[in-house]
């Protein structure tokens, strides 16, 4: 219950249903170090999360990595998902260099716990990224983006994926920061026909691409055509989003991609 109330923005509703369920471990004999009570702090750290409650999320997510510490080995997958958690979560409050350190925590307890060709792996490469990317640092970033694209490609077993679409598109953002706007155009090109194919054109990542392509067309000077990309990508935002939709509060897409161990872009 407490999961479907975070999802739909209800985080009150949430962490009261929350609150409720620590109450019942207690009453269960369940003691404070548990496993179980370091799972569902991990919830509550997750509407922290997406209330933009960065403190109280680091807060709760210390506590979950101190019981899983005295419990789990080092290099469990659980203590991978805790440290790419934080690393979220510091990377919200932009302390960059220190989210980067929990990542790459993360990463080698995933390179540790999982076969090469991993979609954790994948998805932490992709995050350490777009932290370099943030710092405007996009030849750091691009190796980083070819490691997930190739761990995204061995999971999958196919090069035609929504997840490799975002690498794509990724890709195609630092290349027009550094100014080669024909490999920028090339692999939005590619994220945007694979987004059309596996999410569907109205989706709203599908929409991004289509303004990512305007960004690139008008710094090549093509105006007209950078101006129709633009208006198609703000017109499926505005299919999908119209005046008096409910959106949560908080940070949606980072809650959603710190649970599968994913990223924002």
């Amino acid at each position: 219950m407490g999961a479907i109330k975070d999802q739909i923005g209800e985080y009150d509703a949430a962490l009261n249903l929350y609150q409720r369920s620590s109450e019942a471990l207690k009453l269960a004999g369940i003691p404070d170090d548990h496993l179980q009570v370091a799972e569902l702090k991990m919830k509550i750290a997750f509407v922290y999360i997406n209330q933009a409650r960065w403190a109280d999320a680091l807060d709760t997510l210390h506590k979950v990595k101190e019981i899983r510490e005295q419990i789990l080995p080092a290099s469990h997958a659980d203590m991978g998902r805790t440290w790419f958690t934080m690393g979220m979560a510091l990377r919200s409050q932009e302390r960059y260099d220190e989210a980067f350190d929990h990542m790459k925590r993360a990463l080698a307890i995933y390179e540790h716990a999982y076969s090469h060709g991993h979609r954790h792996t994948a998805n932490t490469y992709n995050s350490m990224a777009n932290l370099k990317a943030v710092q405007s640092q996009y030849n750091e970033a691009l190796p980083l983006y070819e490691q997930a694209k190739e761990q995204f490609r061995q999971f999958y077993g196919t090069d035609e994926h929504s997840d490799i679409a975002r690498v794509l598109n990724n890709m195609g953002q630092a290349h027009r920061h550094l100014g080669n706007l024909s490999k920028a155009l090339d692999y939005l090109q590619k994220a945007l026909k694979m987004r059309q194919d596996t999410l569907g054109i109205n989706h709203p990542d599908t929409a991004t691409t289509w303004v990512n392509l305007s960004l690139v067309y008008r710094a090549k000077g093509d105006l007209k055509i950078a101006l129709e990309h633009a208006q198609h990508g703000l017109s499926i935002r505005r299919a999908k989003f119209t005046i008096g939709t409910r959106r949560p509060r908080g940070n949606r897409k980072l809650c959603c991609s710190t649970r599968a161990g994913d990223s924002c872009s």
